[in-house]
């Protein structure tokens, strides 16, 4: 349930910013075509959501 929630959040976050990766974000605001300071927050919160896919998929995996 969480996992899904998580997912959900990253993929509309991906969505605002019509990317398919935290990367291809990354390189959006490093290239200039989207500014650094409007997507600050959205970019370290898409970081943490990132992290936490992560954690829950290898915790889940652990216990599979």
């Amino acid at each position: 349930m969480e996992l899904r929630k998580v997912r959900a959040e990253i993929h509309s976050m991906l969505s605002k910013y019509n990317v398919k990766s935290f990367d291809e974000l990354d390189e959006k605001i490093s290239n200039g075509k989207l500014s650094e300071t409007d997507t600050f927050e959205d970019f370290t919160r898409l970081d943490y959501l990132e992290a936490t896919r992560e954690k829950i998929e290898k915790l889940l995996g652990a216990i599979s």
